[in-house]
């Protein structure tokens, strides 16, 4: 793309074409290629190669021997599975579902998303199970313990008094 863009600048003479040519080196060529190869989206890419593939998967499957499907017309004869067959019956049948396989052909970029997805949502739940250990083995707030260790020492305190009042009760009978 840069080297059409240069090539028909508005500087259109000779000078200017030989100029750039002299400027130019391997390196550059490289680098220009590689940009422009990184310009191309991948959905792009994997879209062209599918339909080189399928249609490559089609004609050999639509392109069958015809000694095979001559010989499969025979085994069906013979089986009187279908006896007025004939070879286009046959093609057709062969054919019938070569453009829909019935499963999903993912991409390698499909297949590590949805890994990374699946990696994702189970750190989330891990996530989740810790933060409710975490929530079950936090103690109670500094207040409310202070609270509960307040009532303790009040009932401790009652419990030396009634003790002290017991004991002074069995001394003096």
């Amino acid at each position: 793309i840069q080297l059409l863009r240069r090539l028909l600048s508005v500087e259109d003479n000779v000078e200017v074409v030989l100029s750039f040519f002299k400027v130019m080196n391997l390196r550059k060529y490289c680098y220009m290629v590689a940009d422009a190869w990184d310009l191309i989206e991948r959905k792009s890419l994997n879209k062209a190669w599918n339909r080189v593939l399928n249609q490559e998967n089609y004609n050999s499957i639509t392109n069958m021997d015809d000694s095979i499907s001559w010989e499969m017309n025979e085994v069906m004869s013979k089986l009187q599975i279908c006896q007025d067959c004939d070879d286009d019956d046959t093609k057709k049948w062969v054919t019938c579902d070569s453009n829909n396989q019935g499963f999903q052909i993912m991409t390698d970029d499909e297949i590590l998303k949805n890994i990374l997805q699946m990696n994702e949502q189970q750190e989330m739940q891990e996530d989740e199970s810790e933060e409710i250990i975490d929530v079950e083995n936090t103690g109670p707030s500094q207040d409310v313990a202070f609270h509960a260790l307040e009532i303790a020492l009040k009932r401790i305190e009652k419990q030396t008094e009634s003790e002290c009042e017991f004991t002074t009760a069995e001394t003096n009978s």
